[in-house]
């Protein structure tokens, strides 16, 4: 939803019924001779900037309505305000301005009802129009901005994909168990690997995949960790069956895991767990991260997950947030989104 900065509009509202004033006089005039009074003309104008600001206050209400019910309820409201307008003008004026005018009738708080009804239509045209061409304009920014999100996601995916520090810990993996003569579970982690950087190589990068795409490559990750840190490592899954068909930014659940891996008791002789949860909740979709801490591991909101936060503020528009949590020496990662999400961007 777009913004309102009420100063500027207030201030662009001063300048448009200043200059109807103007024109009105100026109009007068060229064609009709002796112009109206300027106490009738500003009258007139302060009612028109009055009603109209009201009216654009009720129109930032329908910018989540659909088109059809927006303007139709426009459309309504913009005649009210204006038959509004202009009984409120002709009762000043009939009874303070002309106070001893014994010739008004009832029907003469209606009189020039059509001109009035006409400027305010043309104004609430005005409105909506550069309503639609901002929100243009913020789409096709948003658009760049998750377009380069997206390709900076996909250097990140290749960071993942060819860590130095992870593929050292997977070969050093298969070297202790080639050492140990554990020949099967050497080659089951040489496998894991080979699915999960064929999983991530061959797809086309988009700036959005579907949910099971993202828990797909996740799996992918544990299934080598889990090879790699054999009993150390529990994973719990808690999923619906199906997954909720929702659309994630390429790549937002990747940091989330690592960074459950490297603070988590799993690098510990002990071990621990990594329990990764989904759940509808009304309309939104909350993924839950949970893994338990090692003693000396004090994780805060670190660069990996600033960056999913600003991701998600880019592609949803504000609509999701990650929060993160410590109790009991457990530590949760949030991620909501909304859980009907069909962004413009999801064919970029």
């Amino acid at each position: 939803m777009l913004k309102v900065n009420v100063k500027f509009f207030l201030g662009i509202q001063v300048i448009v019924w200043t200059a109807v004033a103007i024109i009105s006089r100026l109009s007068w005039l060229g064609f009709e001779g002796t112009p109206p009074g300027w106490d009738r003309l500003t009258t007139y104008s302060v009612l028109g900037f009055l009603f109209s600001s009201a009216l654009g206050a009720y129109f930032t209400r329908m910018y989540n309505w659909p088109f059809a019910r927006q303007m139709s309820g426009a459309l309504v409201l913009t005649v009210l305000a204006a038959l509004m307008w202009r009984i409120s003008y002709n009762a000043i004026e009939f009874h303070v301005i002309e106070s001893g005018n014994g010739d008004f009738l009832f029907w003469g708080y209606l009189h020039w009802g059509r001109t009035s009804a006409t400027q305010m239509l043309v104004w609430a045209g005005v409105f909506w129009a550069l309503h639609y061409y901002a929100s243009y304009n913020q789409q096709r920014l948003q658009v760049a901005a998750v377009k380069a999100q997206a390709q900076a996601a996909k250097l990140l995916l290749l960071q993942y994909q060819v860590n130095p520090h992870f593929l050292f810990n997977v070969l050093s993996g298969v070297d202790t168990l080639l050492l140990k003569d554990d020949v099967q579970r050497a080659r089951l982690m040489i496998e894991k690997l080979s699915d999960y950087l064929r999983q991530t190589l061959e797809q086309e990068p988009t700036a959005a995949v579907p949910l099971d795409t993202e828990i797909e490559r996740v799996e992918n990750y544990l299934d080598i960790e889990k090879v790699r840190a054999g009993e150390r490592l529990a994973v719990e899954w808690d999923l619906p069956n199906p997954l909720p068909d929702t659309l994630l930014p390429n790549g937002i659940l990747l940091p989330l895991v690592e960074n459950a891996i490297k603070h988590g008791a799993i690098n510990t002789r002990a071990g621990g767990y990594l329990k990764v949860s989904v759940m509808v909740d009304g309309d939104e979709l909350c993924i839950l991260f949970e893994n338990d801490l090692r003693k000396s591991s004090t994780p805060g909101f670190g660069i990996g997950l600033s960056n999913t936060r600003d991701r998600l503020e880019t592609f949803y528009g504000g609509l999701a947030h990650l929060s993160v949590s410590s109790r009991e020496h457990v530590f949760s990662t949030c991620l909501t989104v909304p859980l009907q999400w069909r962004h413009t961007l999801e064919d970029t």
